[in-house]
């Protein structure tokens, strides 16, 4: 339930904002039947899922709204911008490199919007390692950053879909995972908020490397592609 209209305005235009996000990338991707099937997933089966698990931790206070619903499409979206990257400009990413913006915002969020300890901030070293494994990996297999972003800015139809949808990642993440959890008297569930996240990214990430939805993109035409665009 929503006990303020403002409340329930910000959660629809952040749901109407994440999945047509998520859907348009998908579409862009030829993964609509993906985005479908986990769009559903999520939609139907996680608020009744967040709330049994909110309510294995007991606390005092009301739980209202649906923002868990919408975090968990957040953790959708860098697998649809990783899909759409793979497709449309085919230059060497995989599909399992999703990891690496979900451990990027793991470390974010351990940093800016827990309170700082010792155990945050080796949670949050944890995963920049783990996410330079994904560079270092990516580098290997002939990814370069300025050949990925000369693509970006030629290609202006795709490259626009993508950095509106990078943006929107980026900025959903302070909005779900601020440094002030309260507001106006009442306290942002971080918990479930990163339970709805991480539960929609790895249920995501296993549909998707099910690998129903199509093959990966060969490496010759990604390895050729790259190296005529970069020089």
């Amino acid at each position: 339930m929503h006990i303020e209209p403002a409340h329930l305005v910000a959660n629809l235009i952040g749901y109407g904002l994440l999945a047509g996000t998520c859907y348009l990338l998908a579409v862009e991707s030829d993964h609509r039947s993906f985005f479908v099937i986990a769009f559903s997933g999520i939609v139907l089966s996680f608020p009744l899922t967040l709330s049994a698990l909110n309510l294995a931790t007991p606390r005092n206070g009301i739980l209202y709204g649906f923002s868990g619903v919408n975090m968990a499409l957040l953790g959708l979206l860098p697998l649809c911008l990783v899909e759409f990257a793979r497709v449309r400009f085919w230059i060497g990413f995989e599909r399992r490199d999703g990891g690496m913006l979900f451990f990027l915002s793991l470390a974010a969020i351990a940093m800016l919007a827990v309170p700082l300890s010792l155990m945050t901030s080796a949670l949050s070293l944890s995963a920049v390692v783990i996410s330079g494994w994904y560079v270092h990996d990516l580098t290997d297999r002939g990814f370069r950053l300025a050949g990925f972003l000369r693509l970006v800015l030629e290609r202006r139809h795709d490259g626009n879909q993508f950095v509106l949808g990078s943006v929107l990642f980026v900025s959903y993440l302070f909005v779900g995972f601020p440094t002030d959890i309260v507001t106006d008297g009442s306290v942002l569930n971080l918990y479930v908020h990163f339970l709805g996240y991480s539960m929609g990214f790895v249920g995501s990430y296993v549909l998707l490397e099910a690998q129903v939805f199509g093959p990966p993109a060969p490496a010759e035409a990604r390895d050729s592609q790259l190296e005529t665009r970069s020089r």
